[in-house]
């Protein structure tokens, strides 16, 4: 290796091993982006419940008839518009409710919301803003676009709700599932011919 080159080979990676340090400086540093409304736009993922189902599992009341076209999303994962969204197998996609309320519920609003109404049940990405979004402006997100919002214990915007963060829903969809591999059996070999008989000795 000559002297030319030995320098440009050690120069190209310093400045690459600096540039990583600095992306992974700018990831690790980024964090919620709130408007001016105090609202943030997100992606999120969980297991769609009726309102009125989650009010009488959890003794809140059933909220009246009005909550009847009105949802939560159970163990719900947040992050920012281009978070990925990992698949889960067709069972957990499918039968959500049967995992139990384990993880963060996000009550769901918006012009979009009463469209949920069949797809109780079954894993579900929405798309909107997370409301009241002034607590997150510092919170951290992480390199899969994840972030956790900030809890609330109502405050006056809250009223007489649930005291869980809204998410203001623009669009969803159903969320991606495991395409299971199919498997081929391979043909078994086929049996070996059997050798011929030696001739016969002469007398």
């Amino acid at each position: 290796m000559n002297t030319q080159f030995r320098s440009s080979w050690l120069t190209a990676g310093v400045l690459a091993c600096a540039l990583t340090g600095v992306a992974g400086r700018n990831a690790a540093a980024q964090t919620v982006d709130v408007g001016h409304h105090n609202k943030a736009a997100v992606t999120a993922v969980g297991c769609l419940q009726g309102e009125r189902d989650y009010r009488n599992q959890h003794d809140l009341g059933t909220g009246g008839d009005r909550r009847k076209n009105e949802y939560i999303l159970l163990n719900a994962v947040v992050g920012v518009p281009s978070m990925a969204i990992a698949p889960a197998t067709e069972e957990e996609s499918n039968n959500c409710l049967a995992a139990g309320d384990h993880g963060q519920a996000i009550e769901l609003k918006g012009h979009a919301e009463p469209e949920l109404g069949s797809l109780v049940g079954r894993r579900v990405v929405v798309n909107g803003m997370l409301l009241h979004a002034e607590d997150d402006k510092e919170t951290a997100v992480g390199t899969t676009g994840e972030f956790t919002p900030a809890p609330t214990d109502g405050g006056s915007h809250f009223g007489r709700d649930l005291k869980i963060r809204e998410i203001d829903v623009d669009a969803f969809s159903l969320a991606p599932v495991i395409v299971p591999v199919a498997v081929i059996e391979e043909a078994p070999a086929p049996e070996p011919a059997p050798e011929p008989a030696p001739p016969a000795a002469a007398h």
